[in-house]
């Protein structure tokens, strides 16, 4: 009785087996594509989300680490402007300098 229930099991599977029969005609013929070292790289860093997690991690930190060594360093400001002073005027620091504006 115990091997009975085997043999059906092995007749069954023998019977799927001869009924599935590869479709030639309804293959469509599949294009396989080379790619080079860089480009599986390139769809690892594009597609791995464990990648994309720790490129924005090190950006982070890198963006951390210049706002912290930002302090350490003076802020310069440099201003510049031009104006011209009609010659019968006091320059805007009010020093006449060394010559004459008025004659007389």
């Amino acid at each position: 009785m115990c091997g009975r229930p085997n043999i059906l099991l092995l007749f069954l599977l023998i019977g799927l087996a001869a009924n599935m029969q590869p479709c030639q005609a309804e293959a469509a013929p599949v294009d396989f594509r080379a790619l080079s070292l860089d480009d599986c790289l390139a769809l690892a860093r594009q597609y791995n989300p464990v990648l994309a997690a720790s490129r924005e991690k090190v950006q982070e930190l890198v963006s951390d680490y210049q706002a912290a060594r930002s302090k350490f360093f003076p802020r310069l400001v440099l201003l510049s402007y031009y104006d011209r002073q009609p010659p019968n005027r006091f320059p805007p620091s009010g020093n006449p300098g060394p010559f004459r504006i008025f004659s007389a």
